[in-house]
């Protein structure tokens, strides 16, 4: 929770008084005030802090495409945002951002407003996302597999992603892209089949694994043309999620960026 922060530092943030953090420090469970200034702060889950279950960060998982589609309708009426659009395979990740503040005891407390939505990365997904994102400000970070993961799975907090006034967070600081909507990448798996999905994500992390060791840079259309290549060249040669041939996706990387 604290993300390398000292824990001084950390609840002043929260409007927290130094007396209160001192009773943390020797053990102390926080009252429902801090947090709730923590869960506002930090997007913390109440359930982990509080039972050591679950994952220590929320994150909002949709089962279909409309709950997901109405969630972003419901935050678009609170525009503008800054959207990051963390991953769009088979599963979509995004991230909503925007100041706020909120009350804490007789204070006014300073922070970012964070949503993380994951969902399966479906054509309407596809199709509402191209056409309603124009008020915002929309970007691509380039992160590695593994950062891509946690923020997915509710690992990551709104401070190690976002940051402070004196410390850049991972997407504030590597999403140096133009802040438009780009065109999203296709989709090519359907919301019903599974099994093509856990081929597409095998295919991707090969693929991204493949980007990050031979430091390639593509770009979001040339990086879809690719995992769309190597995922048809899997279902064609009847690869299966643990026996993807490397060798022929990785040839189809090389021909595309040549």
């Amino acid at each position: 929770m604290l993300a390398n922060r000292k824990i001084y530092t950390w609840g002043k943030a929260l409007g927290v008084s130094s007396g209160a953090v001192d009773k943390l420090l020797k053990g102390a469970v926080p009252g429902i005030d801090i947090q709730l200034s923590m869960q506002h702060k930090e997007n913390c889950n109440l359930t982990f802090l509080n039972t050591g279950k679950g994952k220590p960060f929320n994150v909002n998982n949709f089962p279909t495409s409309q709950g997901m589609i109405d969630y972003v309708a419901e935050l678009l009426t609170t525009a503008p945002w800054n959207i990051y659009i963390v991953r769009a395979d088979s599963l979509i990740t995004l991230v909503f951002q925007q100041p706020g503040q909120y009350e804490y005891k007789t204070k006014l407390i300073d922070h970012d407003v964070c949503e993380v939505l994951v969902g399966q990365y479906t054509e309407a997904v596809y199709k509402y996302l191209s056409t309603k994102l124009e008020c915002n400000k929309v970007y691509y970070p380039k992160l590695s597999e593994e950062v891509v993961e946690q923020i997915t799975s509710g690992d990551i907090g709104t401070f190690a992603l976002f940051g402070d006034k004196k410390t850049s967070g991972i997407l504030n600081h590597l999403s140096q892209a133009t802040a438009v909507l780009l065109e999203l990448p296709p989709t090519v798996v359907g919301e019903q089949n599974t099994a093509d999905s856990h081929l597409m994500r095998a295919v991707i992390r090969l693929i991204e694994q493949a980007i990050v060791e031979n430091r390639i840079e593509l770009s979001v259309e040339t990086r879809a043309k690719v995992i769309t290549a190597g995922y048809n060249y899997a279902v064609r040669t009847g690869s299966s999620a643990s026996g993807l041939d490397p060798h022929g996706i990785l040839a189809i990387l090389d021909t595309i960026v040549e």
